[in-house]
């Protein structure tokens, strides 16, 4: 995570609000169709977090607290809410909507929505305000 915010902080982005969906539970749904998923463990691609990250949930708030003194511009959110049966759920189209008013409350002008396991790459610039300010002036840009 550290890796994935310094990069982006590299590219000119100064504020993040990362969401926290880890306790998601899976009832149903195309996650739990796939014989290797294991909730909490395996996910919908076969990759196992609890043998590539050894960690107890207490040792990893313990390191996202490092992450956020170390970059005052990270805010973790915990996104566990909850559908009418009680079960934690993803609701990502509340989750955006959530962060929208974070963006408008804090005077945002411009977000980039990405998972942790994404990277943005910028052809021909180096800095992501570069590359917007291109982009409202020429109003063509190559990417």
């Amino acid at each position: 995570m550290e890796e994935w915010i310094e990069y982006h902080i590299k590219l000119g982005f100064d504020k993040f609000y990362l969401y926290d969906n880890s306790k998601v539970q899976y009832s149903g749904g195309t996650h739990s169709t796939k014989s290797f998923f294991v909730e909490g463990s395996v996910n919908k691609y076969g990759v196992d977090y609890n043998s590539l990250v050894n960690l107890t949930n207490n040792q990893v708030n313990i390191l996202l607290k490092k992450i956020q003194k170390k970059y005052n511009c990270v805010t973790i959110i915990n996104w566990s809410p909850r559908n009418a049966e009680g079960t934690i759920i993803h609701a990502q189209p509340e989750a955006h909507n959530h962060c929208l008013n974070l963006l408008k409350h804090d005077r945002i002008q411009w977000c980039a929505s990405i998972d942790m396991d994404e990277y943005i790459v910028i052809k021909n610039c180096y800095n992501i305000k570069k590359f917007i300010n291109k982009l409202l002036h020429n109003n063509k840009l190559e990417i």
